[in-house]
């Protein structure tokens, strides 16, 4: 995979990047990539990402990359990436609604154990808060809620 640091596609909204596919103007595969360097970045640091799904995710954004312009105008999420929370399955309905829609799937985030514990953590890792490093986001969220803060580049430890 090609670095894509520096790049503004991880930061755009869901909205603006699903327009941006449906028009041509970047592909599924672009994006995709560049949420995978981002990753691939900060996780080392956060913790946020227990399962990261690389060739899957590159094949669902080339599948949508691959039909016609017309199709793809109808994908209401064409090529936004998301993340699966670590306790909920990715055939689930919900996210079968997502990727119905042209969403990517990126990977599973971290939860802690059975979900009850105020910090997250497990055997395999600490989450740790992106803005906040020694500090764990805490809940059944934390490892989503670490991804999501990590948007911050400029006050991520590690971040661009």
């Amino acid at each position: 995979m090609t670095s894509q640091k520096g790049s503004k596609l991880p930061f755009l909204t869901a909205a603006k990047t699903a327009a941006a596919v449906q028009a041509g103007s970047i592909s599924a595969t672009q994006v995709t990539s560049a949420a995978l360097a981002r990753i691939a970045e900060l996780n080392p640091h956060t913790q946020a990402f227990s399962e990261v799904w690389e060739d899957l995710a590159l094949r669902v954004a080339a599948e949508i990359d691959w039909v016609d312009g017309s199709t793809r105008k109808k994908l209401p999420l064409a090529g936004v990436p998301f993340a699966v929370k670590g306790s909920t399955e990715l055939m689930h309905p919900v996210n079968v609604l997502l990727l119905a829609a042209g969403a990517v799937p990126i990977g599973r985030t971290h939860i802690p154990q059975l979900c009850v514990w105020g910090i997250t953590d497990s055997t395999e890792a600490t989450v740790q808060n992106p803005l906040y490093p020694g500090r764990t986001p805490g809940g059944s969220s934390g490892g989503a809620a670490a991804a999501v803060a990590a948007a911050f580049p400029s006050r991520v430890r590690g971040g661009s």
